[in-house]
C-alpha cells in the first residue's frame, strides 16, 4: 500500500502538460490581468519575451517579425500573444480566445484628452488645443499647438510606444511652433502612462519622468 502511495506520488510531481510549464509554489505573480470573455489570465512582460501566467501554469512567448503591433508566439506555434494600441489577442493551443481587455489598468483610449502642460510648461495662450485621441486599432492622432498629427502606438505591459509621428505643415507664431516642436519631442520619449487620483493623464519617461499632462476634453466631460 505504501509502494501504491509513493508512485502515484511521483507520477503527480512528474506530470506535465506539453509545452507547458508548471508555476512552482512561490512564484513570481503576473504583473499585468488581462480578461479574454469570459476567461481570466496574467501575463509579464520581459525583453523579447511575454510569460503567459494560465490556471495550470505559465508558458513562454517569444517576439517576432509582424507587418503591426507585437507578435510573440510559442517554438511550436500553437500559442501566440499579439497587441496593438489596447487591443490584446491570445491563442492558446491553437484556439483564439475572444479579444482580451487589461482589468489592472485604465484604458487609454476615448475620450480625448487635452494636453495641458509639456515639461511642466502650459500650452500658449496663442496656440489651438492640443490634444491626444488613443484609437483601439493602435492609432494616435491630434493636435500639437499648431498642425494635426498621426502616429502609431503600443501599450504592452508596462511599455507604452509612440512612433511614426507625421504631421501638417502650417505656420504658427514663434511661441507656439517652439511649443509645438517639444511636444513632438516628447511623444517619441514617452515609455508609459499612468493615471493620477484626480483623474489626469501623465506620459512618462525613464524614470518615471513626467513628459505630457492631460486631462478628458472639455465635451467628453460633459
Amino acid at each position: 500500500m505504501r509502494m501504491r502511495i509513493a508512485s502515484l506520488a511521483l507520477l503527480s510531481s512528474v506530470l506535465v502538460l506539453p509545452g507547458c510549464q508548471l508555476m512552482p509554489e512561490g512564484a513570481e505573480p503576473a504583473d499585468h490581468q488581462l480578461r479574454c470573455g469570459d476567461r481570466t489570465l496574467g501575463y509579464s512582460l520581459a525583453g523579447d519575451r511575454v510569460q503567459l501566467h494560465l490556471e495550470d501554469g505559465k508558458r513562454e512567448l517569444r517576439r517576432e517579425e509582424s507587418a503591426t503591433g507585437a507578435l510573440y508566439r510559442s517554438r511550436s506555434g500553437g500559442s501566440e500573444f499579439w497587441s496593438k494600441g489596447e487591443r490584446v489577442t491570445v491563442t492558446l493551443a491553437g484556439e483564439r480566445l475572444p479579444e482580451c481587455r487589461h482589468t489592472d489598468r485604465a484604458s487609454l483610449e476615448p475620450p480625448r484628452w487635452q494636453v495641458v502642460a509639456v515639461d511642466d510648461k502650459p500650452v500658449p495662450e496663442p496656440a489651438r488645443p492640443v490634444s491626444l485621441n488613443f484609437m483601439p486599432e493602435g492609432r494616435l492622432s491630434g493636435r500639437s499647438g499648431c498642425n494635426h498629427f498621426m502616429a502609431a502606438w503600443e501599450h504592452v505591459g508596462d511599455r507604452l510606444i509612440i512612433e511614426r509621428v507625421a504631421t501638417t505643415r502650417m505656420a504658427c507664431p514663434p511661441s507656439v511652433m517652439n511649443f509645438e516642436e517639444a511636444f513632438l519631442a516628447s511623444l517619441s520619449r514617452v515609455e508609459n502612462a499612468r493615471m493620477e487620483e484626480d483623474g489626469t493623464l501623465m506620459l512618462v519617461g525613464r524614470e518615471d519622468s513626467g513628459l505630457i499632462r492631460a486631462r478628458v476634453a472639455a465635451e467628453e466631460a460633459e
